[in-house]
């Protein structure tokens, strides 16, 4: 086998495995595709910070996951570095948090949801008081948990070791047919060996991880922390940083460890924090506490969205409820709306509960006149309820529609507006609402009374587009219950200016276009007057044809050489482009005459020469014509008697051309004018020319031949 054909080979082999190895791996992915769509979601993920991404255990590439995206048993879930993910279970409940750089593997048991912890860390917050649902057990190397109730923190090293922190209710711990109740009371390091327990542990009792915490930053309101009493001689400090793996001490913060608490000066934000108990006797061990995350989020207030600051509000006369909406990026327990007849709320006319979950509600209300209104949220922080208001709003309420017409703002009367405003941003026109009032009758006129705009609007202020330059009328009306229709509001003009010309070469007004070529064509130029223009484009039509329906021919410089059908008058119009293709400039129709181009006219011989011209013996002759205006050279012809044959040809720039050496015989001479285009003009009279047969030139000698 030669090279080329082991070169043959071995593409082949390469080849096929690629392709075995493309259809295997597509095969994979298509069955878990298939496979996924066919069993029901178990979690979904309900909060995602930057890029958390999931694969099934049978493939190999990693996909990123969506918000509010459905996940299923034998997928595995990771986060990268920079990454956050909370899941949420849905048969019961339960949230799992992941930390950055944390993998787990969901499964389904015979028993029901596992989760298989494998990396980094996570929280863990059990429903409680869900009925009818079986609790999610947590694997973790050979040790299995059951949650139960429990809210609970999972720390993995590299060594394969968990730090395992309970906050709340119980879970159980099962390994190698041993069971073990955890509580608060029994956290430290899971390992192949069971559970080793903390004996120098700070145990925290708030704030607990999961649960946000709610600070007034403008008061510069602090964070408490409390944990379990330790005996006297221990002095606790407090550490925190943004990332886990990075806490630093404020040597200078501290608090006695049998106080039990301390408040620590913090920001808005998700921090990490670790108690740390230093005994002044040091025989004895440091207690520490879990590393335990803490959000750290700003007290603020609803935020009332309707009905909005003075407002008017226009219900029917047989309507009883009043519609409120709000906003709050805090978690209330309960709210209250107020209305009250004065800002400082002492003459109250309406106390009622709204549902904290929405952010809309109804109240009953069917009084008329000036109100001041005011929503409280309460919320439970450090044990206690606090109110939250938001500032006092004053509106009015109207029962009945005033049907009258609306006070124009803008244009302005008689204001000038420029083409390229216009044409780029459209013609805005805005009007005040009267209260109660969601539709109007828009009319727009132009200079010669005609109705360009007659159409019922709702959206003020209105964009309209493609308004040419002009002068304009407008008005509007309202158009109120029962499509009645109010007065007109008075009359505005304003005017839409010109557009910026492009200037013809030689002017605007008709020109002659004269072509050379076999068919008529057409070539006009204009000038790069106008700065914002990039390229142009061209139209043009027959004299008494609609301009407007020809197409545009684009080109990039100021000329344009286009062939016509025939002579004649054509008209032509330039738009001139920017460099997002909007027209901002246009000039003005320009006629065009175009007709042929005439042929130079025939030269004539001097009148000196006669009738008939005779070479000499030796067969030259000299000839001379008048001069022809705009010729560029000169065809001198030689035909043959009946001037049916070209016997010779020859161009010349002068008027005067010698002839030698012409074989006797008679002829015929012509000469044309040829122009700049090398077009042939007309061609003089014929005249008669005579060689002798006789002629002076003598035959060559033959020089003496020598044969050997």
């Amino acid at each position: 086998m030669n090279r080329y054909a082991q070169r043959l080979l071995i593409a082949f082999l390469i080849s096929s495995g690629c392709y075995t190895f493309t259809y295997l791996w597509y095969q994979n992915v298509s069955d878990s595709s298939r496979s996924r769509t066919q069993q029901n979601p178990v979690a979904k993920l309900s909060r995602a910070i930057n890029d958390v991404q999931r694969k099934p255990l049978a493939r190999v590439i990693w996909e990123e996951i969506t918000l509010n995206e459905d996940l299923y048993a034998g997928e595995a879930i990771r986060t990268s570095a920079a990454s956050e993910a909370k899941i949420l279970f849905l048969e019961n409940g339960t949230e799992v948090e992941l930390e950055p750089e944390s993998l787990i593997v969901l499964e389904r048991t015979d028993d029901g949801i596992a989760l298989d912890f494998l990396k980094g860390n996570l929280l863990v917050k059990s429903k409680k008081g869900t009925e009818g649902s079986t609790s999610i057990k947590l694997k973790t190397g050979d040790n299995e948990i059951q949650l139960n109730d429990a809210d609970l923190s999972l720390s993995k090293s590299d060594k394969g070791k968990v730090d395992l922190e309970v906050f709340s209710g119980t879970a159980e711990l099962r390994q190698d047919g041993k069971s073990t109740v955890l509580d608060q009371s029994k956290s430290g390091t899971l390992d192949d060996k069971g559970l080793k327990m903390n004996k120098s542990r700070l145990q925290v009792l708030s704030p607990i991880p999961g649960t946000p915490v709610y600070i007034d930053p403008a008061k510069k309101e602090k964070l408490p922390l409390v944990w379990q009493k330790t005996p006297q001689g221990y002095t606790v400090y407090v550490e925190r940083g943004r990332d886990r793996g990075r806490l630093y001490r404020n040597q200078h913060l501290t608090s006695p460890g049998e106080a039990g608490n301390i408040e620590v000066p913090t920001k808005v934000g998700k921090f990490f924090f670790r108690l740390i108990a230093v005994p002044a006797d040091t025989t004895k061990p440091e207690l520490r506490s879990h590393i335990f995350p803490v959000d750290i989020l700003a007290k603020s207030p609803p935020v009332l969205l309707q009905p909005e600051k003075n407002q008017q509000i226009i219900i029917k006369r047989n309507q009883t409820k009043l519609k409120i909406k709000w906003i709050s990026k805090n978690l209330f327990e309960n709210m209250v709306v107020e209305i009250s007849k004065d800002p400082g709320l002492r003459q109250k006319v309406l106390t009622e509960p709204l549902n904290p979950k929405l952010t809309f509600g109804e109240v009953e209300f069917q009084q008329q006149g000036p109100f001041y209104m005011r929503i409280t949220g309460y919320m439970k922080t450090n044990n206690k309820t606090e109110p939250l208001s938001s500032p006092v709003i004053p509106f009015t309420v109207k029962k009945g529609v005033d049907l009258i017409p609306p006070q124009l703002r803008s244009p302005a009367p008689d204001q000038r507006l420029t083409f390229q405003q216009v044409h780029e941003q459209g013609l805005f026109l805005s009007w005040e609402n009267v209260p109660g009032i969601k539709n109007y009758k828009l009319r727009i006129q132009n200079s010669k009374k005609k109705m360009i705009v007659d159409r019922v609007v709702n959206t003020n202020p209105l964009r309209l587009n493609d308004i040419l330059p002009g002068k304009y009328r407008w008005s509007v009306a309202s158009l109120g219950p029962e499509d009645k229709l109010s007065k007109y509001a008075k009359l505005r003009t304003f005017t839409v200016e010109e557009m910026p010309r492009i200037l013809w070469v030689n002017g605007s007004d008709m020109s002659q276009y004269f072509y050379w070529t076999q068919t008529p064509h057409l070539v006009a130029q204009w000038q790069r007057n106008v700065k914002d223009v990039r390229s142009w484009r061209v139209r043009f039509a027959t004299e008494g044809a609609v301009i407007s329906d020809a197409q545009w021919q684009p080109t990039s410089v100021p000329m344009v050489k286009m062939q016509v059908h025939q002579d004649g008058i054509y008209d032509v119009e330039v738009e001139g482009l920017n460099e997002e293709g909007q027209v901002v400039a246009r000039s003005s129709r320009k006629s065009f005459t175009i007709a042929p181009q005439a042929l130079l006219p025939a030269p004539q011989f001097a009148k000196s020469l006669p009738e008939t011209l005779k070479a000499d013996r030796r067969g030259n002759l000299a000839v001379e014509w008048t001069q022809v205006k705009g010729a560029k050279h000169y065809k001198l012809e030689v035909l043959s008697s009946d001037g049916e044959r070209v016997v010779s040809e020859s161009k010349v720039q002068r008027t005067t051309a010698s002839l030698k050496k012409l074989p006797p015989g008679n002829y015929k001479i012509t000469v044309k004018a040829i122009d700049e285009y090398d077009r042939d003009g007309e061609s003089t009279e014929a005249k008669a020319l005579d060689v002798p047969k006789k002629s002076a030139i003598r035959a060559p000698k033959i020089k003496k031949l020598k044969v050997k």
